[in-house]
């Protein structure tokens, strides 16, 4: 035994075989930390993920959204566009319009009729500027008539069986205009409709609705 403790070639194999337990130690820690760091991280995703599913008190839920924004677009009474008849007064941005009249207009003029199944009907309005500058007021373009949902245009054949005049002219500040808006319709129309439009703002439309 003396004999191989000192032969050289003995220290080698020792000295290899320790150079591999340490290897092989160093490699199994190496291998047990990566699988443990491994592990770590998948289970911190999975907790991520269960509470990802598990807090449904957190997210708003689909259908109370979709019924709150219907809620606030819906149009409600006191939002929705007002239609003005006889007797009432409407307050636009730069004026006031009032409808004074809604008369059927009869005539002894055999070449001044309507047609046959026709009616002239003439509104009476009054205009007052309230704005701080002059206001132009033409009939034809201020004005878009509908009889029944059907664009009809004024008509000036009617005009002369009134004593007033028509819709027309130029109002300083705080001064007012009368006139009429004559129209040939069905004796059977229901509904006559006059989108009135004063200047370029959305604040100075108007909707006159009559009934028969």
């Amino acid at each position: 035994m003396k004999n191989v403790l000192k032969k050289w070639w003995f220290w080698v194999i020792v000295g290899v075989v320790i150079i591999g337990c340490i290897g092989a130690a160093v490699t199994q820690k190496s291998k047990n930390d990566t699988e443990s760091s491994s592990a770590s991280s998948n289970t911190s995703t999975s907790i991520s993920e269960s509470d990802k599913y598990d807090k449904p008190d957190t997210m708003p839920s689909p259908d109370s959204s979709v019924t709150e924004s219907k809620d606030e677009s819906s149009t409600t009474p006191e939002n929705a566009p007002k239609s003005y008849g006889v007797g009432e007064t409407a307050t636009a941005k730069s004026y006031k319009l009032t409808v004074d009249e809604l008369n059927v207009l009869e005539s002894d003029n055999q070449f001044i009729q309507p047609d046959e199944g026709k009616e002239f009907v003439e509104v009476v309005l009054t205009i007052e500027n309230i704005s701080e500058s002059d206001i132009s007021i033409s009939s034809v373009l201020n004005f878009k008539a509908y009889e029944d949902g059907y664009a009809v245009s004024e008509d000036l054949t009617a005009m002369t069986l009134t004593e007033n005049k028509t819709a027309d002219g130029t109002l300083s500040s705080g001064k007012k205009l009368k006139g009429s808006l004559c129209y040939e319709l069905s004796k059977e129309w229901s509904e006559l409709e006059i989108d009135v439009e004063i200047g370029f703002s959305k604040d100075d439309e108007i909707k006159l609705l009559f009934t028969k």
